[in-house]
């Protein structure tokens, strides 16, 4: 498989390498730090011969990215893994976010977070977000106004 030019991961290219190291790490480890059994960047030669200069071999972060993001059954017979937006989309249907598919990526990823948000608001008691908020100096009643039940 190789990579299938993204403008929505084209940003990537602008990053330092000590700014890549933790996408990297995710891409090759699960969060206990065990490598990821279906990850195929750390075995990759590319990646072999430059680790830790992650610009050397972008293409191979970037394609990895996209198989992830796909169903790996699907991509073998596809040859090629998903677009980000597709992935982006997969992860909004996840959390049952309203959106349209037709909209602008960064529209659907804005709304996302929000999922996201909220999602986090309703766990976290009150007392608590007055407390964070405080030490953060950020008037909650102006932000939570809409919010709050």
């Amino acid at each position: 498989m190789a990579y299938k030019k993204d403008a929505d991961l084209e940003f990537l290219r602008e990053l330092k390498n000590e700014e890549m190291n933790d996408l990297v790490s995710i891409i090759t480890h699960d969060k206990d730090g065990s490598v990821r059994w279906i990850e195929l960047l750390s075995v990759n030669k590319l990646y072999k011969a430059h680790y830790p200069n992650h610009q050397k071999y972008l293409d191979v972060i970037l394609e990895e990215i996209q198989k992830i993001g796909g169903n790996s059954f699907v991509n073998t017979f596809r040859g090629i893994g998903v677009l980000y937006k597709e992935i982006l989309c997969d992860v909004a249907d996840k959390y049952k976010v309203n959106y349209n598919k037709k909209s602008d990526t960064e529209l659907i990823k804005i709304k996302l977070f929000m999922k996201i948000l909220e999602t986090s608001l309703d766990k976290i008691n009150q007392g608590d977000i007055k407390i964070i908020s405080q030490s953060k100096g950020i008037n909650i009643n102006s932000i939570l106004g809409g919010f709050e039940k």
